[in-house]
């Protein structure tokens, strides 16, 4: 619901300008995130924690507004969502314990992405340097087979954007190339059952390439 808003909102501000000073594109993104995670569990056990570096790529969508006063307004899109991995962990549990929290099995459990959405404002120089800044909005979904049959729901994730790039004109298009960095508010699931809630952490670098056509 968030992200249909925030995506009203920007279009409808960016479609109420004249057509003059509007620009869209195409992106293509490579992003390296260190994700930092955290087991709590109920009963006193000890949390235990787990780090991994994350890879992708991404292709976006984006539109924005060059005004009279420097400041270029923007949201980026990713239409479709992004696989952020899958783990895997074989149990086996002590038959001759009965409890609902020994059990023999394997769990599984992957995260997606939903088309996260990112707010944006850029501030260009005459020499072709940009700095930008933005915000970003997603819903995690998780996906599990837990032998304990238990479930975590989906969670909503917000992000900050720091990036410096350099754009050029090339005919009628122009490109772009520009580095930064991201950081992701941490998220904290709860299972159905309350005995175990997951923490996550992520931060790190993305590398751009962007080419649009001004309006």
């Amino acid at each position: 619901m968030k992200k249909t808003l925030l995506i009203a909102f920007f279009l409808g501000c960016l479609t109420s300008f004249a057509s003059a000073g509007m620009k869209a594109g195409i992106t293509a993104s490579g992003y390296e995130l260190d994700a930092v995670g955290k087991e709590s569990n109920g009963g006193g056990a000890a949390d235990q924690k787990r780090s991994e570096t994350i890879e992708g790529a991404t292709i976006s969508l984006f539109a924005e507004y060059h005004s009279d006063y420097v400041v270029a307004v923007g949201i980026d899109i990713v239409p479709y969502d992004i696989d952020m991995g899958a783990v895997e962990n074989k149990r086996i549990g002590n038959t001759k314990v009965v409890d609902a929290t020994n059990q023999t099995g394997t769990n599984t459990a992957s995260v997606d992405m939903q088309s996260p959405v990112t707010a944006y404002i850029l501030i260009p120089t005459e020499s072709g340097l940009y700095l930008k800044a933005g915000y970003s909005y997603a819903n995690l979904a998780i996906s599990e087979n837990i032998t304990t049959s238990t479930s975590y729901g989906d969670e909503e994730i917000f992000g900050k954007h720091l990036n410096i790039g350099y754009e050029r004109d090339v005919g009628e298009m122009f490109v772009r190339a520009e580095i930064g960095i991201s950081e992701w508010d941490k998220v904290t699931v709860k299972s159905s059952s309350n005995r175990t809630s997951y923490t996550a952490d992520l931060d790190g670098t993305s590398a751009r390439i962007s080419i649009g056509k001004a309006f």
